[in-house]
């Protein structure tokens, strides 16, 4: 590949990044059927974020919009990721206690 195309390709994706102006935060704290509206409008890396936190389904994790949540499957509660059991139970009762008198609260 020329070095011609290769900037050919580089200006592409550059400019695509740039049109995205939604951070992952925002598309959190939209309603879930603006979330499907407004998913284009998130960066490559922070559809593949969005991707990775969804379980199978169409059920999405509290965790994912609590406001102690940081990202990449971690909190307050449970720095090194958050147990898949301790998801299931959240999703059944948002009232339990996390680790370290944490518990979910809605941003």
């Amino acid at each position: 590949m020329t070095d011609e195309m290769m900037k050919a390709i580089e200006d592409i994706l550059l400019s695509d990044m740039s049109d995205r102006n939604l951070t992952l935060e925002q598309f959190w704290k939209l309603p879930e059927q603006e979330r499907g509206r407004r998913y284009a409008d998130l960066s490559e890396e922070e559809r593949l974020n969005v991707r990775l936190h969804m379980l199978p389904g169409v059920i999405h994790p509290l965790c994912n919009i609590c406001r102690y949540y940081h990202g990449s499957a971690t909190c307050e509660a449970f720095p090194n990721g958050i147990p898949g059991e301790h998801i299931r139970m959240v999703m059944d009762d948002p009232g339990i206690v996390c680790r370290g008198g944490y518990h979910y609260q809605q941003r």
